[in-house]
C-alpha cells in the first residue's frame, strides 16, 4: 500500500533525521507541538509507526522504558546509560549473527536486538563529585 506523504509525517521524520538523539515518541511530538500545536499526540505516533512499518526509521524496543527512534538503519547496536538514559549507538558487535542464528534454527527473518548498559562519563563525574 502506498501511502502519501503528509506534512505531518514529514515533519516527523525530519526531527529524527535532523539528529543523532535517539528520540522517544513524546519527545518528538514535543519538538513538532512546539512549531505546530495542532498536531495530535496520536498523529505522531501514528506517524512513528507507519515510518517504522516503512524502514524509513528504526524503533528501538526498551526493556521498562519507553521505545526510542533513530534514522541510523545500519546494522549496530546500542549502549545505555543506567544514570541518565541516554542511549548511543556502538559496533555493530556481532555483525552476521542474524544469519548465523538462521542457519543454526531453520527459522526466518531473523533480527538480534544487543542492548549494553553502563554509566556514561557526565555521570561518571557527577557520582565521583558526590563521594
Amino acid at each position: 500500500m502506498i501511502r502519501r506523504n503528509t506534512k505531518q509525517r514529514q515533519a516527523v521524520l525530519e526531527v529524527i533525521q535532523k539528529n543523532d538523539k535517539h528520540f522517544t515518541a513524546d519527545e518528538v511530538y514535543a519538538c513538532i507541538h512546539q512549531k505546530d500545536a495542532r498536531v495530535s499526540r496520536g498523529t505522531v505516533y501514528r506517524n512513528l509507526q507507519i515510518l517504522t512499518e516503512e524502514n524509513q526509521i528504526r524503533r528501538i524496543r526498551m526493556p521498562n522504558m519507553s521505545d526510542r527512534y533513530e534514522w541510523n538503519m545500519k546494522d549496530h547496536d546500542h549502549l545505555l546509560c543506567r544514570e541518565c538514559g541516554k542511549l548511543i549507538d556502538v559496533g555493530p558487535i556481532r555483525s552476521g549473527a542474524d544469519q548465523m542464528v538462521t542457519k543454526m534454527s531453520d527459522y526466518a527473518d531473523i533480527h538480534h536486538v544487543f542492548l549494553f548498559s553502563g554509566i556514561c562519563p557526565e555521570c561518571q563525574k557527577k557520582v565521583a563529585k558526590r563521594k
